[in-house]
């Protein structure tokens, strides 16, 4: 964790110890410099002989700290120097050091990746899976009322819908 320097012109005695800054570090006693936090470590503490793994959910470049993964992204493991995307049909939400992504909700849907939310399905078309990508609309003589609902329902008898994607039977 420390360093040496030996002053020039200087004779041959011993030499003044710093310790490395945060962010840097030393493995051994005697070398003449230290080095820096390779990506996706850090250390915070002067004087180190290590840096630790940026912990999954965060990754860093090196230095004193690591930062968390943004909205639509995770990181699974430790000492992780990027996080990854989710994809279409999963979210992580924003500022949660996500360590994974999370599937759409059957009702709802996310059309692109990098989101930090899933969409409800708008009244007339459904998700029946986690996960969707987009919603279908109600088949012939089905219909949905509301809006997130993962299943179309039967007309009643009496009444038909002879169209799909629609909100009520007529």
């Amino acid at each position: 964790g420390q360093y040496s320097v030996r002053q020039q012109n200087a004779i041959a005695g011993p030499s003044e110890c710093t310790n490395c800054l945060a962010g840097w570090f030393n493995t051994a006693g005697g070398l003449a410099s230290c080095l820096p936090c390779a990506a996706g470590t850090f250390n915070t503490e002067p004087g180190s002989t290590k840096c630790v793994d940026c912990p999954a959910g965060e990754y860093g470049t090196g230095g004193t700290g690591c930062q968390p993964c943004p909205s639509g992204h995770y990181s699974a493991n430790p000492g992780s120097v990027q996080c990854l995307e989710c994809p279409a049909g999963k979210y992580s939400a924003l500022s949660s050091k996500s360590t994974k992504c999370v599937q759409c909700e059957k009702g709802k849907f996310g059309a692109i990746p990098l989101q930090h939310q899933c969409f409800n399905c708008t009244a007339g078309g459904i998700s029946a899976a986690e996960g969707a990508v987009g919603c279908a609309p109600c088949k012939v003589g089905k219909y949905v009322a509301l809006d997130g609902m993962s299943e179309c329902l039967q007309c009643d008898a009496g009444w038909y819908q002879p169209q799909e994607g629609k909100m009520e039977c007529t």
